[in-house]
């Protein structure tokens, strides 16, 4: 999804969410007891792409987490997040954490409703299954992609595994690569830890929910030859196939983007950079980024 444009990192970075509704007596946190670390299988001979199996979900996201608090300094943001509490710890992309919590899920979009993820080690000589479906076990590193996305209480991110070989699959087709989301928080419990830090935190410009917001963004430098300033806004439904209307415009009330996302999505268009206020229209939870890109 996106405009497939790439972001310029040494420029700004890309980095936010409406509430799902699991039954509500239960939380998204088995023990760490309850899910034993996954076995690998045989290698094999790397399969060619099959239907995707839609696994029934389960849950729970996470065993119990550590007592340790992440020591990273927090982006804050100005919207309220989908639940009045303070918000948790605020990544951005391309940002290294460390998983706190045995079991934590990988899913198929940022809603305890998607389906989980397989994981496969791609390697020269065939794929390996690592997990059917995989859960993150304490201490494994993920680099941090779009998001949070503030949905049941949780900030949700777009994550692949800092082990380059190591690929989120959809179940029984273990030679087909597909995005995972985790939920780095269920309540005021964290399940994930800043490491590394390098994003530039100058683009993540804000997140939150629905209706109509309004952004205050930076001032963009003028792009090198071949580039061009963008948005990038990161949408979500609590919902697999809900359908989110989006709506972004500048000061001038100019339609910057249009789009109805199913699911979730990462749309982007060109921007002048030239700082101000941008307004989102959705009902769904967003993040939403500024930076330049390159075609």
């Amino acid at each position: 999804m996106g405009i497939g444009l790439a972001l310029v990192l040494a420029a700004c970075s890309a980095a936010p969410s409406a509430p799902a509704a699991p039954p509500p007596s239960l939380t998204d946190t088995p023990s760490a007891a309850s899910t034993p670390a996954a076995q690998p299988a045989s290698a094999q001979p790397l399969p060619t792409a099959a239907e995707q199996g839609t696994p029934k979900p389960t849950l729970s996201e996470s065993a119990t987490p550590m007592t340790a608090s992440p020591s990273a300094t927090s982006l804050s943001s100005s919207q309220p997040s989908a639940t009045s509490r303070p918000r948790p710890e605020q990544y951005s992309d391309g940002d290294i954490v460390e998983v706190t919590a045995d079991g934590l899920a990988v899913r198929q979009g940022p809603s305890t409703a998607s389906p989980l993820v397989d994981a496969a080690r791609w390697a020269d000589g065939g794929v390996e299954v690592l997990g059917s479906p995989y859960r993150l076990t304490q201490g494994e590193e993920l680099v941090i992609g779009p998001g949070p996305l503030g949905i049941d209480g949780r900030e949700w991110y777009q994550v692949r595994h800092t082990d380059g070989e190591i690929q989120w699959t959809p179940p029984d087709d273990p030679g087909t690569g597909i995005q995972g989301w985790i939920a780095a928080n269920d309540g005021d419990a964290e399940f994930a830890r800043l490491v590394t830090d390098v994003s530039d935190p100058c683009c993540f410009v804000d997140s939150g929910v629905g209706p109509a917001t309004t952004s205050e963004v930076p001032t963009l430098p003028v792009p090198a030859t071949g580039g061009m300033r963008g948005l990038t806004l990161t949408i979500g439904h609590p919902d697999p196939a809900g359908s989110c209307d989006v709506r972004v415009t500048d000061d001038t009330g100019e339609i910057l983007l249009a789009q109805t996302i199913v699911g979730w999505g990462n749309p982007g268009a060109g921007w002048p950079g030239e700082g101000g206020r941008l307004r989102i229209d959705t009902e769904c939870s967003w993040s939403l980024s500024v930076g330049i890109f390159v075609g």
